[in-house]
């Protein structure tokens, strides 16, 4: 069966944005990734973070956009010293 991007991200319509927040220390070592993406998190407990690849290899940069405009909303960030 193929996998359908529509049907699988349905999960995503109604629901709200409750918090916005790095990737902690400790989330990030147990991906074992070295910069941090931003997390998004919903109100049912669900929670949307940028990679980049869909096998979760390293984080990812998210980009936002609106008609013909597009920016970088959230880089990846790297650890403080």
């Amino acid at each position: 069966m193929p996998f359908d991007l529509i049907a699988q991200s349905q999960y995503l319509v109604g629901r709200t944005i409750v918090s916005v927040r790095l990737l902690d220390a400790a989330e990030r070592e147990g991906l074992a990734w070295y910069l941090s993406p931003i997390v998004i998190e919903l109100d049912d407990g669900s929670y949307l973070m940028p990679s980049k690849d869909s096998e979760g290899n390293a984080p990812g940069s998210l980009f936002a956009g609106k008609g013909n405009e597009f920016w970088t909303l959230a880089p990846t960030i790297p650890p403080r010293s």
